[in-house]
């Protein structure tokens, strides 16, 4: 190849580039400015017909994933059995959390954590 040939394709590949990068800097974004991404993932997973909201029926679907995975938690975690996660069992999950990813990266948490009780009486 000349120099004269180089030398247009290296003009030629910075002008593409150029224009890349210019049209990335200036496209449209998708986000609103009003939604964090979290409520942006929500719509994504839950919105069935798009239309950028969650109607009455998403909603329930929603609720419903939302109060199983609570169940499953509570199952978990829950040592003393009172429908709630304490501190302290918070804590205690957080610990079986940490050790389960520690010890194969494909492992997964317990399923079930014996309950032992939270003060000696």
């Amino acid at each position: 190849m000349s120099k004269q040939t180089l030398t247009l394709f290296g003009l030629s590949l910075v002008i593409v580039l150029g224009f890349g990068i210019t049209y990335k800097n200036l496209a449209p974004v998708t986000d609103d400015g009003y939604r964090s991404a979290r409520e942006r993932a929500m719509l994504k997973r839950y919105d069935a017909n798009g239309d950028g909201e969650l109607d009455a029926q998403e909603r329930e679907q929603f609720k419903k994933e939302v109060e199983a995975e609570k169940k499953v938690w509570l199952e978990r975690y829950d040592l003393d059995g009172d429908g709630e996660i304490s501190s302290e069992e918070k804590k205690a999950a957080k610990v079986k959390l940490e050790n389960a990813k520690d010890k194969e990266p494909g492992s997964k948490a317990p399923q079930k954590v014996s309950p032992k009780p939270l003060l000696a009486r």
